[in-house]
């Protein structure tokens, strides 16, 4: 039996097991839900962490595409800074581009910000200042440097595109350098305006456009002379159209530039085969690049004319014909008008005869052919004696009508001579094939009394000539043209030195001939020594005052056998030896003296004028001499005129000129005497110090029933009168040509109208009737 104690031992026990099992029962179920906590815990915490490892991984995968999204970015922002670097290279590399094409453009960049009052200006010309400026300076500036004319259009234009009225401007001014005024060009435009309208900012260039200027002057000017060229003057294409025609091609085919361009120059042509020709020319044309020649075309109103025709050929870079130019020359005017100067050249219009010049030409083709030939031939002269005397007797008119009379009566009676001329004033030549048969002597004295043997009428007068003739030979006396002239020239004086009316051949002891003159020289030095020579004074009529206030001086010698002997047949002689000087000294102190003595007795200021000749010009002394005969005659140097002929002028120019440049220092007067009839060259005439130009009595002869003769005039008198020259016309024997040199204002005249060569005691008779 269990015992009471142990039983309550063992209840004792069984209560703290009891006690212990519900301890442990509740710290079981402490524990389990511990457990449970802890298993919730971890389940959390499994969650939270898988939430997290979630989170994780999302941000892991933000980062990821953030990152990514960062690279792109940065990706992007290095591709945008190589892009804007490339940009800005490009820009840099543009504007260096913009900045040398303008340089090389020579252009200048202007830039105007109107809204801020600001100006800028590259570097362009060191006359336009600074880079920035203001817009008052700039203003300003304008008005220092652009031409005052000029800047009145620049002020307007701009004032325009301030105001709205325009867009944009063009302008050309001239604005001061250093080196004058130089040409600019300058284009603005309104790039931005406020809501008025009005320019808020300008751009614009500038360029220098002097060298442009003087290439369009240049043009301008070639434009202008082609416009106003007598010559016609036409551009073709490569296919031989009309491109350009100026005025006178237009005026001389008779059709206007309308019609002509665009047309093939073989449409226009009228030549015969007229494209064979020009495609001829134009081939040759492109061969050489030059063709000229004559053609005779058609005008469009139908009448045919010769043209001379040069063509160019203008080429491209490349050498191909690109254009052809063209000048032609109407010569109908120039071949009627050569027609007219070969006639003149080579006839004598007094008589209708050859003159000198033919007469050589054809004396010297004989002289040719006999080389070639063998032909011989005779040369024979005749000269009509003392002509003179029956010229001072009757006049010119009355001389001339002589010498037609005898041209007429020797033209009806020489037959098959190889020429008849008119050699010289009085002075007939032929020259005649000398067959095995033919006389010369006997031709020579048909020829003597075809002039002698009947009389002539003239002027109311029967008048009775003879005259003097000389034959020389080819080959007999000479095969040279000189020597046989020569020749010739010595049988004729022969002759008149025998008394005239008679033929001489030539034969050697007219060689001897100059001894005679060597008696006539002597003669001559005696004269001077016994004063035999006495000078004569032939008046001239100023036209405006109808007053004889000067005259000319004419030597004379007295001979004490033979009478009064003219110049033409001593003044020769004496310049070839060597008495000219003394003769010319004579003349002047005979005639400077006399003119101050009419001075002195009340006459007025007459001048006298006094030949000079070749060789006075070229005398060293010849200053000296005019000085002394001022100083002993007491004349004004004003009143003393020298007059010279042309071809005594130009024998030896330079010295001629000289020695009349210092006697013109002296105060004198110069004329030109014969003019028109020597060489008549402007380029001398403007140089030699001249006042008075002489018309030849050739050019007043028959001036009234001419009108060739009354151009010449006119256009010697223009021609004097534009050089601040007198004109003086010789030979003036009538009313008519008197009245015709008044009304085309001719200052003086001379002439057997006026009067003939005065003694001086007959001139003074003259001085006192005025």
């Amino acid at each position: 039996m269990i015992k009471l104690g142990s039983l309550k031992s063992l209840l004792s026990k069984r209560r703290d097991e009891s006690e212990n099992a519900s301890e442990a029962l509740q710290n079981a179920e402490q524990s389990q839900n511990i457990y449970q906590a802890l298993i919730e815990e971890r389940k959390l915490r499994q969650s939270l962490e898988k939430e997290l490892a979630q989170k994780r991984t999302d941000l892991e995968l933000a980062i990821r595409d953030r990152t990514k999204d960062l690279e792109d970015s940065n990706k992007q922002l290095s591709e945008q800074i190589a892009l804007r670097q490339k940009i800005s290279d490009a820009l840099v590399k543009s504007q260096t581009r913009l900045t040398q094409a303008m340089d090389a453009a020579r252009l200048g960049l202007i830039d105007w910000d109107l809204a801020h009052g600001q100006f800028y200006q590259s570097d362009f010309h060191d006359l336009f200042g600074k880079k920035e400026l203001s817009s008052d300076e700039h203003i300003h500036n304008l008005k220092l440097l652009i031409h005052p004319t000029d800047y009145v259009d620049v002020r307007s234009a701009i004032n325009a595109c301030l105001e709205g009225e325009q867009s944009d401007y063009q302008l050309q001014y001239r604005a001061k350098s250093e080196e004058g005024w130089l040409w600019i060009e300058e284009s603005g435009k309104v790039v931005d305006r406020d809501a008025k309208g009005q320019a808020l900012r300008i751009l614009g260039t500038r360029r220098n456009i002097q060298s442009e200027r003087a290439r369009d002057e240049q043009v301008r000017l070639a434009k202008s002379v082609v416009d106003h060229t007598s010559e016609g003057v036409f551009v073709l294409d490569a296919n031989g159209c009309f491109l350009s025609v100026n005025p006178a091609y237009e005026k001389m085919i008779g059709l206007d530039s309308e019609k002509l361009v665009g047309k093939s120059i073989v449409e226009l042509s009228d030549t015969n085969k007229r494209k064979e020709v020009y495609a001829q020319i134009l081939a040759e044309v492109q061969t050489k690049d030059f063709w000229q020649g004559e053609l005779l075309e058609k005008r469009y109103r139908g009448d045919y004319f010769p043209q001379w025709t040069q063509i160019n050929a203008i080429r491209d870079r490349k050498g191909h014909t690109q254009y052809y130019a063209a000048l032609l020359s109407d010569l109908s005017e120039r071949k009627a008008a050569d027609k007219k100067l070969n006639y003149l050249l080579n006839y004598d219009d007094l008589t209708k005869l050859a003159n000198r010049n033919q007469f050589k030409d054809q004396l010297y083709r004989a002289v040719l052919r006999y080389k070639d030939e063998g032909l011989p031939f005779a040369l024979v002269t005749l000269d009509i004696d003392r002509f003179k005397q029956f010229n001072d007797s009757f006049g010119h008119e009355a001389s001339d009508e002589l010498l037609r009379e005898i041209a007429k009566r020797l033209s009806a009676n020489v037959q098959k001579v190889d020429i008849l001329a008119r050699v010289g004033g009085n002075e007939f030549a032929c020259v005649v094939t000398c067959s095995p048969n033919f006389d010369v002597m006997k031709f020579a004295e048909r020829l003597f009394k075809t002039v002698t043997n009947q009389n002539y009428e003239i002027a109311g007068q029967d008048l009775a000539l003879s005259c003097s003739m000389g034959v020389a030979h080819v080959p007999e006396h000479t095969q040279d043209l000189e020597t046989l002239m020569q020749y010739a020239a010595l049988a004729v004086q022969k002759a008149k030195f025998q008394g005239g009316g008679q033929i001489q051949l030539f034969d050697e002891s007219l060689k001897l001939f100059s001894r005679e003159r060597l008696e006539m020289e002597s003669a001559l030095r005696k004269a001077l020594q016994r004063n035999e020579l006495e000078v004569h004074y032939q008046p001239k009529l100023d036209l405006k005052s109808k007053k004889i206030n000067s005259c000319e001086a004419l030597v004379r010698w007295k001979h004490p056998t033979k009478g009064l002997i003219s110049p033409a047949e001593f003044v020769n002689i004496a310049e070839e030896c060597g008495l000219i000087t003394e003769l010319g000294s004579y003349v002047l102190k005979a005639a400077a003296t006399q003119v101050k003595t009419w001075q002195d007795q009340g006459f007025g200021d007459i001048s006298v004028a006094v030949n000079l000749s070749p060789r006075q010009i070229r005398d060293e002394y010849l200053k000296e001499v005019i000085e002394g005969v001022l100083s002993s005659s007491g004349i004004s140097p004003a009143c003393l005129e020298l007059e010279l002929t042309e071809s005594v002028i130009i024998e030896d120019f330079s010295a001629g000129l000289s020695c009349l440049n210092e006697l013109k220092a002296l105060g004198l007067k110069v004329s030109i005497d014969d003019f028109g009839t020597g060489y008549s060259s402007l380029s001398y005439l403007k140089e030699i110090p001249a006042d008075t130009l002489k018309i030849d009595r050739s050019f007043v002869e028959g001036l009234e029933n001419s009108q060739a003769q009354l151009a010449i005039v006119k256009a010697i008198i223009v021609l004097g009168h534009s050089l601040n020259l007198r004109i003086v016309a010789e030979g003036v024997e009538n009313e008519a040509q008197l009245t015709i040199l008044s009304e085309h204002e001719c200052d003086f005249i001379q002439g057997y109208l006026v009067s003939k060569p005065l003694s001086a005691s007959d001139m003074e008779t003259l001085l006192k009737s005025q």
